[in-house]
């Protein structure tokens, strides 16, 4: 079982501002609780324990909110490049079965308890619908074929949630795809998912986990105010 995630957290969210100018993205409240907090609270309720962020744009911001409990490794060129390189500046941390997941998702825990349980090399959690500001995919069964934000709406068979679950055999075979990608030109805006799409053409198996509990990604102020919404009912998650 997983005992380990890495949360990517270094990115500024243009998308977002002006409401980031002052604060990264995952601090933003929703119900008078950051979004990252919503995460932190579900992995530990998961038995995930060790949880390091790759932090960046205005980092002690994030430091100075989480605390100790939690490690932290700084990516100081988010400015110029996506979360490729943010993952693969801590690639020495892939050194066991591990969980990798975006900073702006808030989820009920047990999404967080299904990833954990999985057992293939690569296992990326998907809602198999379809929508707009999303990273989608598209399956061949319960395998990704492929996966990224040029999928268009047409073609796209489903979302990636943001959460992805690597066992150790998988982490072995991200270390150099990561290394590969990060060092040749032309991947500087590149997600590290684009990995996912060299491994499945290479024949690798990506395995999709379906998830139909909550979930929800912050990604623009209209998702903010949405999410923000729904948790000033009764859908609030503890």
């Amino acid at each position: 079982m997983i005992k380990k995630a890495i949360i990517l957290a270094a990115g500024k969210s243009d998308r977002m501002m002006p409401l980031t100018a002052d604060r990264p993205k995952c601090l933003l409240e929703v119900s008078g609780k950051p979004i990252i907090q919503y995460q932190i609270d579900g992995l530990r309720a998961a038995g995930v324990q060790d949880i390091l962020m790759v932090v960046g744009y205005k980092k002690e911001k994030i430091i100075e909110a989480l605390g100790e409990g939690i490690r932290y490794r700084v990516y100081d060129d988010f400015a110029t490049t996506n979360n490729l390189h943010t993952l693969w500046s801590v690639a020495e941390e892939l050194d066991r079965p591990c969980l990798i997941t975006f900073a702006d998702i808030i989820c009920f825990p047990e999404v967080f308890k299904k990833a954990i349980s999985s057992d293939g090399l690569f296992t990326l959690l998907v809602r198999r619908d379809v929508r707009e500001n999303t990273m989608r995919v598209r399956f061949n069964g319960h395998f990704i074929t492929e996966i990224g934000n040029h999928i268009s709406l047409q073609d796209g068979q489903g979302i990636f949630l943001g959460v992805a679950a690597v066992n150790k055999e998988g982490t072995d075979l991200l270390k150099p795809q990561l290394t590969q990608l990060a060092v040749s030109a032309g991947h500087e805006s590149d997600y590290w998912t684009s990995v996912i799409n060299v491994l499945a053409a290479s024949g690798i198996f990506v395995c999709a986990l379906s998830i139909n509990n909550f979930w929800m990604e912050v990604d623009t102020p209209e998702d903010l105010a949405f999410v923000r919404s729904l948790f000033s009912g009764s859908a609030k998650i503890a």
